[in-house]
């Protein structure tokens, strides 16, 4: 009886130990002054209190965990701090002090489970929930790991003055694009995970619209971006709101929508910026809203031009003091005490461990001085004419006057002198090693020490081919009749075995017969050309010693075969209602365009037969299309919401089922040309995991991608009589971007073996064949219209 007594005993203590639990949501994330805590066991929500391992969290605020497997006790320690929990005990002690749990930790698969509020909040952190993007959101002063450190300063002096594009905060960066998207994006610094966060608009042209608001003067704190939105609103009017987004992109808000204002700066608690609506006061307020009131009444704070905000002191300096005098600096508490008017006027960058980095108004040589903030030193730094300059970490970045305002680096010391770029730059931001410039209008990245600076607009391809695993890709063509970004247009090469064979335009005045011409084949050394067709032909496919093309004469254009020594052509369809365009072999089917209500997408067999039709509602206008595999991705064109018909992205299967819309988002361009390059899809303003789970804006018109390289075509037009056409290659890494040709007006780019073929013009009527390696060398004239 004792016995059965003492087991149910242990039974009932061992019911009450246990702590029924379900795994959290899969989506939930745990953010962390900025950057996601990566989890290797999967949360829990006991009663509605999430758990965590408390390995996976000690680290991410750099703490040491150590186990007692006796008494069951897990402890995080750092300087200053000591943490422990029990399993199965409510009873947690911080430092000395013992404090209740709503929920005792747990053991799971030998994880100590423990809860993440608790946790944070110990710590001295705060939490909150993210509801639209089911997200734990911890902010924390208090973390020491480099990764989670959360920024006292939102952005450095330096990179406000030249109104702080690029900003970051532990392993992330983040910065805008006023080139192209208008849009604000963060990347990890490994170059990995690019995200776009608040994406612009532009129409047809690249114009931007202003529908969204252009980010500058980008902030970061904890797990907050705080920037300045400038647009055009319904009425005309230029605005400037102050914006606080989460960095995920989420519960964007305007704090003070009344305000327009100029310059922003963050640092801890506080945010400051300048008031337009109040003769360009200086103003500070709190980074959630509140508390909003002028930084002090004195009649300096008006006019301001530049601002910093460093260890709770604002230094300014203005246009017209209260004396009158022209020039105005100044250092003022947070508080508005003690204000201090400086007796020289320094043109200032930034203050950095008690000096003021700065140049003085009237020196001609234009040298750099640092000046203690009780200015009881003046060092000078560089001797160079200095233009301008910013800090960061223990670098200063600076445009030499003396070189054609050239980029250095030089130690704070003013030792260390590192030529970065040796052309005209301007308006530099940086962050840690990396700086960010401007040379010809176009943005760079460059890292000192590396062989080759990234544009901009190659950064975020680079990027997304990393962090989607697009690697270099050659096409097999093993199932196909030509490669596929030549099938996005009329084709004019193919290439089997060691033979290439393409099409000589005959009458180059004519658009039916710009991309059409009599057949030739030449081994690819450029040795043995022969005429192998002397049909006007298109749209030129090779497959298993057969060539297939679109025969184009007065009418209804054909598709005719022959063999690739010139015998047994054959028609393949007779009864032919219109065009057939756009040929594309794949496997045993040929895939083309019929031009007859609405250009339907069809299919029939390589001898002709079993021809169907794909999309067979005859209001459906298909526009263009590609077939990558078992599947077909295709533009149609449908009603808007306004009463307007434009194109979107689609897919089906190559049998015409599963039709469905790949993204609900409109193009902007009038003409989408569509390319696949292994499990992608590249639309000619956007690029799509063939699934359509990823999604990115494109900003390059790509022609094809080849191994290492994306090619793509640009336009300069500064004027009509200087309007070229350029086709230009880079690595999917961003670096080697390199002019391959440039015509006045390039027709067609199709790619063949180790051989582009091109038609292009010099003038206006004078379409010719050209074919040159992939480089641009080795060119050569095919025809002469």
């Amino acid at each position: 009886m004792k016995k059965s007594l003492f087991f149910i005993f242990v039974l009932t203590v061992a019911f009450m130990l246990m702590v029924s639990f379900t795994y959290a949501d899969t989506q939930l994330k745990v953010l962390l002054n900025g950057s996601y805590i990566e989890f290797t066991e999967p949360l829990i929500s006991p009663n509605g209190h999430t758990m965590v391992s408390a390995g996976d969290i000690f680290e991410p605020f750099g703490l040491t965990m150590s186990w007692d497997a006796e008494t069951q006790t897990v402890t995080g320690t750092s300087q200053g701090i000591s943490i422990q929990f029990t399993i199965g005990n409510k009873a947690a002690k911080v430092n000395d002090t013992v404090k209740q749990l709503d929920v005792a930790p747990v053991l799971v698969k030998e994880h100590a489970m423990i809860p993440l509020r608790f946790f944070a909040e110990s710590l001295g952190g705060q939490v909150e929930w993210n509801n639209e993007s089911s997200t734990v959101m911890i902010t924390c002063k208090s973390v020491t790991n480099p990764k989670y450190k959360m920024n006292y300063r939102g952005n450095s002096g330096g990179n406000l003055l030249s109104k702080g594009f690029i900003a970051e905060q532990g392993d992330w960066i983040y910065f805008n694009d006023e080139t192209s998207t208008y849009s604000l994006y963060k990347i990890k610094k490994d170059g990995t995970l690019l995200t776009a966060l608040n994406a612009g608009k532009y129409n047809s042209y690249k114009q931007y619209m202003m529908e969204v608001d252009y980010p500058e003067y980008l902030n970061v704190v904890g797990n907050w971006i705080y920037y300045l939105g400038t647009y055009v609103d319904s009425e005309g009017n230029y605005r400037s709101d102050i914006t606080k987004m989460c960095v995920d992109g989420t519960k964007k808000q305007v704090l003070f929508p009344d305000i327009y204002a100029e310059s922003l700066m963050v640092e801890g608690d506080y945010l400051y910026f300048v008031n337009r609506n109040d003769n360009g006061s200086i103003y500070m307020a709190k980074t959630d809203g509140t508390g909003l009131k002028k930084l002090t009444s004195h009649p300096g704070n008006q006019h301001v031009t530049h601002f910093v905000v460093s260890d709770g002191y604002v230094y300014y300096y203005n246009t017209y003091n209260h004396t009158g005098s022209y020039y105005g600096f100044y250092r003022v508490k947070n508080d508005g005490t003690d204000l201090k008017a400086y007796g020289t006027f320094y043109l200032f960058n930034d203050v950095v461990d008690g000096y003021i980095y700065c140049k003085f108004p009237y020196d001609r040589d234009s040298k750099l001085y640092k000046i203690s903030v009780d200015e009881s030193e003046t060092i000078l730094v560089m001797d160079d004419r200095v233009g301008g300059f910013v800090i960061a970490d223990n670098y200063i970045y600076y445009e030499n006057y003396n070189e054609d305002y050239t980029i250095y680096r030089i130690n704070l010391d003013g030792s260390g002198k590192t030529l970065i770029d040796d052309s005209y730059n301007y308006m530099l931001n940086s962050f840690g090693d990396w700086i960010a410039y401007h040379k010809q209008q176009v943005r760079y990245f460059a890292k000192p020490g590396g062989t080759e600076n990234i544009e901009m607009r190659f950064l975020d391809l680079a990027l997304y081919a990393d962090k989607y695993g697009i690697k270099p890709y050659v096409e097999d063509l093993s199932n196909r009749g030509n490669y596929i970004a030549n099938n996005k247009g009329r084709a004019i090469a193919a290439k089997e075995g060691e033979w290439i064979y393409y099409i000589k335009p005959v009458n180059p005045n004519s658009i039916q017969y710009t991309y059409a011409g009599n057949i030739y084949k030449v081994k690819e050394d450029g040795t043995g050309e022969t005429l192998v067709c002397s049909d006007i032909a298109s749209n030129i496919n090779v497959k298993d010693g057969w060539i297939y093309y679109t025969r184009v004469i007065f009418g209804s254009d054909s598709i005719y075969k022959i063999r690739t020594d010139g015998t047994g052509k054959t028609q393949l369809k007779t009864d032919v209602k219109a065009n057939q365009d756009y040929l594309q072999i794949v496997g045993d089917w040929i895939y083309y365009n019929e031009g007859y209500a609405g250009r339907s997408i069809m299919r029939m067999k390589l001898d002709g037969s079993n021809r169907q039709s794909l999309i067979p509602n005859i209001e459906d206008l298909v526009q263009s299309f590609i077939v990558v595999g078992d599947w077909i991705y295709y533009t149609k064109s449908d009603l808007t919401k306004d009463d307007y018909y434009t194109f979107f992205p689609y897919k089906m299967k190559t049998d015409g089922s599963m039709k469905s819309r790949i993204d609900d988002k409109p193009s902007d361009i009038p003409t989408i040309d569509i390319i696949g390059f292994g499990d992608y899809i590249y639309y000619s303003d956007r690029i799509y995991k063939n699934d359509g789970t990823e999604k990115f804006i494109s900003r390059l018109n790509v022609v094809n991608f080849d191994g290492e390289w994306i090619y793509y075509l640009e336009v300069d037009n500064a004027s009509y009589a200087d309007y070229k056409e350029k086709l230009y290659r880079v690595r999917m890494d961003g670096t080697g971007n390199s002019l391959v040709y440039e015509s006045k007006y390039i027709r067609q780019v199709n790619f063949a073996g180790d051989w582009i073929y091109i038609i292009a013009n010099k003038s206006e009527f004078d379409d010719n064949l050209y074919m040159m390696k992939k480089d641009g060398t080795a060119l050569k004239k095919l025809t002469n219209h």
